[in-house]
């Protein structure tokens, strides 16, 4: 019994140590392939266009009041650190089902490797919090794997989860 236990006790150490090798050498190639996404590539005043967002909506206390979601944001990198940027939320527009809701502010702070971020945002009838995953784009044309939202317009709060269009993807014909 008492080799067994020293011998489970050995393994797990041998599994902690070799681990937090692969942990630190895969960090390493994380961090400098992350970085050629991240804040690095933009600049301080460059305007990134948010277009084209889809999505769905749920009421956070009845998830049977849901629907569809869609809109568009202009973010602006505002401030740039060595540990990340913020980007400011200048303009945009939501729809949950029909109902539209205009942002009259908002940022989000994104830590290197920053292609994600999370911030605070207001609209005329409340705020929201938002989470900005894979942020990548330019002044052209930008793009998010997925942006969540938790809005609050003073009836209700409601969590949203928009993406950008993938124009990547071909449908087959």
């Amino acid at each position: 019994m008492k080799k067994t236990a020293i011998a489970v006790l050995a393994i797990i150490g041998l599994l902690l140590v070799s681990g937090g090798a692969v942990v630190v050498a895969h960090h390493g190639w994380w961090t400098s392939h992350a970085d050629r996404m991240a804040c690095d590539r933009f600049t301080v005043g460059e305007t990134l266009p948010l277009t084209t967002l889809y999505g769905y909506f749920y009421n956070a206390s009845n998830y049977m009041d849901r629907g569809t979601a869609n809109g568009t944001f202009t973010l602006q990198v505002t401030q740039e650190f060595a540990q990340g940027c913020v980007v400011s939320i200048t303009s945009g527009t939501f729809f949950l089902n029909s109902t539209s809701y205009s942002t009259t502010g908002g940022s989000i702070v994104m830590y290197k490797p920053a292609i994600d971020g999370k911030g605070t945002g207001t609209v005329s009838s409340g705020g929201f919090l938002i989470s900005l995953t894979g942020l990548r784009g330019n002044s052209t044309k930008a793009r998010a794997s997925a942006i969540s939202m938790d809005f609050n317009n003073g009836a209700g709060e409601f969590i949203i989860q928009l993406r950008s269009f993938n124009f990547w993807f071909t449908p087959r014909k």
